[in-house]
């Protein structure tokens, strides 16, 4: 996982027990490669079709990350800003 340069996590806000994990993804991925922030996205993914659920917030160590509240019809919506993560990683790298 040497030279990542950013990080992509989703988990599902409705389930506790992914909330627990996106956490250790967090400390994993994120924390141990020194990732910042602003090259990170979460996608907190709902997989029912009545929405995203914006109720729950983040678990506390997601808080400042770009954090989509995202269901099955947000396809256009994950591609812009993945498209725009990749362009600012990419813009800082200097490619």
């Amino acid at each position: 996982m040497d030279g990542a340069d950013g990080v992509m996590l989703v988990y599902n806000p409705g389930s506790p027990a992914h909330e627990t994990e996106i956490v250790i993804w967090y400390d994993y991925f994120v924390q141990g490669l020194n990732i910042g922030h602003d090259n990170c996205l979460v996608l907190a993914h709902s997989g029912n079709d009545d929405g995203p659920d914006k109720r729950r917030p983040p678990p506390p160590k997601l808080e400042g990350i770009t954090r989509l509240m995202t269901d099955s019809h947000s396809s256009t919506e994950i591609q812009r800003t993945f498209d725009d993560l990749l362009r600012s990683i990419l813009s800082r790298r200097g490619k």
